[in-house]
């Protein structure tokens, strides 16, 4: 079964309160405008995930790859127009949990 990942606001987390943290795509933000040829997409995902991936306009999942303890989707060949990503995370549980789709434009 997929989660939607939800973020809750900082100030509600007591820092000694253990907690899932959610996925999201990072950069680029919502509405953003990204220009070609390349684009680096962050994704944040919570400690020790077994994988992160991910989709765009609903296509396969494309994995990421690790570095400075974020992860990143290495964006290429893509074509002008509006473009929606989605990132998820498999847990250590074995749980899948997906991001709010994110919505961009490519110029």
């Amino acid at each position: 079964m997929v989660k939607t990942a939800i973020r809750k606001p900082a100030a509600a987390h007591h820092p000694k309160t253990p907690r899932k943290s959610a996925i999201h795509v990072k950069y680029p933000r919502a509405g953003e405008t990204v220009s070609r040829p390349s684009y680096a997409v962050q994704v944040e995902a919570p400690p020790q995930p077994v994988r992160v991936e991910l989709r765009v306009n609903a296509s396969d999942w494309l994995p990421c790859r690790e570095a400075l303890g974020l992860w990143w989707y290495d964006w290429a060949g893509f074509e002008p127009g509006n473009h929606r990503l989605v990132a998820r995370v498999m847990t250590e549980d074995g749980d899948l949990l997906e991001s709010i789709e994110r919505e961009i434009l490519v110029v």
